[in-house]
């Protein structure tokens, strides 16, 4: 089962918005509608693949991505925002997907879009 985790929906929107039935069947959505805590973030998160960050309020420094062995991907609106450490999530071979962004590996596409829903195929392509 594929765990994804959508962070900071505080007005409980982001399932209504995009290509969502692209997923895989055995996916598992949680959405958390409240800022989770930093000293929380390695604990919540423990076991989920993807994680969508909506606000940019949560932080992924080296520590917290060395503290998710599952994460393969992040989901940013804008990726070139400094919410996650690059060199650690690139290290880690952690997929990166976003809006705009220049940078090596980086899949361009809001959710709503082909590209969006490309980005969230290619993590079922790649396997368990």
């Amino acid at each position: 089962m594929r765990k994804i985790a959508i962070l900071d929906d505080y007005i409980g929107v982001a399932l209504e918005y995009g290509g969502w039935s692209a997923l895989p069947d055995d996916a598992e959505t949680t959405v958390y509608r409240e800022a989770i805590p930093p000293e929380r973030l390695v604990d919540e998160l423990s076991g989920y693949e993807i994680v969508v960050i909506t606000q940019q309020r949560a932080r992924f420094p080296r520590a917290v991505l060395e503290g998710l062995p599952d994460l393969t991907a992040d989901r940013l609106q804008r990726p070139d925002e400094h919410v996650i450490d690059h060199q650690a999530r690139i290290e880690r071979g952690i997929l990166l997907c976003g809006t705009s962004d220049t940078s090596p590996g980086v899949t361009r596409g809001p959710p709503d879009t082909k590209r969006g829903a490309a980005c969230r195929r290619r993590q079922k392509w790649r396997g368990p």
